[in-house]
């Protein structure tokens, strides 16, 4: 479970809060398709990316009960640059499950004259970059995961003082892990802990 909590002048949190936090989209191609899927009945939408860089394609998978609530959503997630992070209080963001899966690299799926013209990828396939993206029935993001080399959930935090100068930072979710993994490693020196798997 991860949650951030943020410190500072008192403007910056009241009489109301001056700061936001998003989770960052990564690149997206040029060509991407998007496709619906139902959802469970539930109220949850979820938002899936599979993207190959290889070919500057990829496809948006978008999943719910009510699909125009969940295309609705996309855009707004499209429109801001990421997925806005739940928060707990002035403070706090939180709670949500992050985590990453570093995999292999795959190569890119071959075309062939039955696939459609050429550049053209046949859907679903195992893309070699994926991340899906949880919500709850109001929109409110639960869970992100990532899968894939060298991916990461990126978190940009930023806020504007009085004088509406802006300040932000971008977190990276993996050396955040990485950190936290070697204090503790350095503390509890009777455990062993491998430092190097700091993703899932």
């Amino acid at each position: 479970m991860w949650r951030m909590t943020l410190e500072g002048d008192d403007y910056f949190f009241e009489p109301r809060v001056r700061h936001e936090g998003i989770l960052i989209l990564p690149e997206l191609p040029s060509n991407l398709e998007t496709r619906f899927e139902p959802g469970d009945g539930s109220g949850r939408m979820a938002i899936e990316l599979h993207l190959v860089p290889q070919t500057d394609s990829g496809v948006v998978i978008l999943i719910g009960d009510k699909p125009s609530q969940v295309k609705t959503l996309w855009k707004e997630i499209m429109a801001g640059g990421g997925c806005e992070m739940p928060r707990l209080d002035d403070h706090t963001y939180g709670d949500a499950i992050l985590k990453v899966f570093r995999t292999q690299g795959t190569s890119p799926p071959q075309w062939s004259p039955i696939n459609g013209a050429p550049g053209e990828i046949v859907w679903p396939m195992r893309a070699p970059i994926r991340y899906r993206y949880d919500f709850s029935e109001d929109g409110v993001l639960t869970e992100a995961r990532a899968w894939g080399p060298d991916v990461d959930l990126m978190i940009d935090v930023s806020a504007k003082d009085k004088y509406r100068c802006q300040y932000g930072e971008e977190i990276s979710f993996v050396e955040t892990l990485r950190e936290y993994c070697e204090e503790f490693a350095t503390t509890y020196t009777g455990l062993l802990l491998h430092c190097n798997q700091w993703s899932e």
